[in-house]
């Protein structure tokens, strides 16, 4: 029978790896209110008025592209380290880099130096991968077979990250007093991170370790083309990447929409963040186990992404006023976390036994790697024209659409 000090010590190390995950998930949804500021031609800016639109773009954009590659090697990297270092000193380096990556940001705005600012982003990519190894420690805590709830705990800290992010960036917004304070949202997550740091004193390691240490920063590449090679899962997976650029494309970039609606202010962007954060973490936490009693994963993918597509064309039809861009992005964001959900339950359903550990361990590179592109096609379709951007949103979650619906009718075929 567990004592009360061990049961004590379990609850603190639970509180700690959530943590962890929570400060990743803030990683991409702090900034996007801020760097709409931070590379805008305002007096927060931290470059020169004089500088053109197309450079405004191009630093955006960076601060978006820096982090996700970097995530993609980083993530990679705290894998294998994991492996040979032990658990609970690659989150301890994993939180002394997002220490160090959130200081120089912080810096950065007080210094105005756009330059140091993506050197910071870059470090925080690197060391923003952590999730897979936090969730490793706490699936390995829960001593049950069924492991749901730690799957739910992960997904619960992550998305409350996207939620509480936007939440943190808008008090400098709110109040006058730190209208010119933007580097203390960064100085805030240092300190979340510092404090995670001193919990995980409570955690003890765990004893999976190699002896021998091979670094390969070309694993994860080599990983996702192993999974393209397999043809019962190809469609799946190309249509979980088109569904997730169209929906990182959208949320990424919701902070420029200010270029096509003077009316938004940075407060409002704030806000429509917050919002959008706290659908999906309603929909990954509540919604997701409710429907998926009375739906197939096919039947919700086919739901989720039809609907989403619609609602992006609905944007090159309508004039789309701030009530209608808060209920159709909170709208998007349900539909993405409950298709998200079922697309992954898809891809496990029809995927061979050795497949899946495959399928799991490259879903997270797969997302990183589709924000960094989506990074740097918003850049160019934003300075293209409002109508290109969410044309390129519609086709892309409509041809996933299409993807699962032809796999559909193959499917029929074959049987007939």
């Amino acid at each position: 029978m567990p004592t009360k000090g061990s049961s004590n010590r379990l609850t603190i190390s639970v509180v700690a790896l959530c943590l962890i995950m929570f400060i990743d998930g803030i990683g991409m949804s702090l900034v996007l209110p801020l760097i709409g500021v931070l590379f805008s031609s305002g007096a927060q800016s931290i470059i020169t008025s004089s500088t053109s639109n197309l450079v405004y773009q191009f630093y955006y954009a960076g601060s978006l592209v820096c982090f996700s590659g970097a995530m993609i090697v980083g993530a990679t990297l705290l894998g294998q380290l994991s492996d040979y270092l032990g658990r609970k000193v690659t989150l301890q380096l994993s939180l002394i880099g997002t220490i160090i990556g959130y200081l120089i940001c912080a810096f950065a705005v007080i210094a105005k130096s756009p330059l140091l600012f993506l050197t910071g982003r870059i470090i925080d990519g690197l060391t923003a991968g952590s999730i897979p190894v936090a969730q490793a420690m706490l699936i390995d805590m829960d001593g049950r077979e069924n492991k749901m709830t730690s799957i739910g705990l992960v997904m619960f800290a992550v998305t409350s990250g996207y939620m509480f992010g936007p939440v943190i960036s808008s008090i400098v917004f709110n109040y006058q007093s730190l209208a010119h304070a933007l580097y203390l949202p960064f100085l805030l997550v240092a300190i979340l991170s510092l404090t995670c740091l001193g919990l995980l004193s409570w955690i003890k390691e765990s004893n999976i370790k190699n002896t021998i240490l091979n670094l390969d920063l070309m694993l994860t590449f080599r990983q996702i083309k192993t999974l393209l090679r397999e043809q019962t899962i190809l469609h799946g997976l190309c249509g979980f990447f088109l569904f997730q650029c169209a929906w990182v494309l959208f949320y990424q970039y919701l902070p420029r929409m200010t270029i096509y609606m003077p009316s938004l202010s940075s407060a409002k962007i704030g806000l429509l963040l917050t919002e959008v954060g706290i659908g999906m973490c309603v929909a990954f936490c509540l919604v997701v186990p409710k429907v998926q009693t009375y739906l197939s994963p096919k039947q919700l993918i086919i739901s989720c992404v039809g609907l989403f597509t619609l609602l992006g064309f609905s944007f090159l039809v309508l004039n789309e006023n701030w009530m209608q861009l808060q209920l159709t992005s909170l709208i998007m964001a349900v539909l993405y976390a409950v298709g998200y959900s079922a697309m992954l339950a898809y891809l496990l359903s029809i995927a061979d036994d050795r497949q899946k550990g495959l399928i799991l361990g490259s879903l997270a590179s797969i997302c990183a790697i589709s924000a960094m592109f989506t990074a740097l096609l918003g850049s160019t379709l934003m300075s293209i024209s409002y109508l290109a951007f969410f044309q390129v949103i519609s086709f892309a979650s409509l041809t996933a659409l299409l993807l699962f619906l032809k796999k559909k009718t193959v499917a029929l075929n074959t049987t007939t």
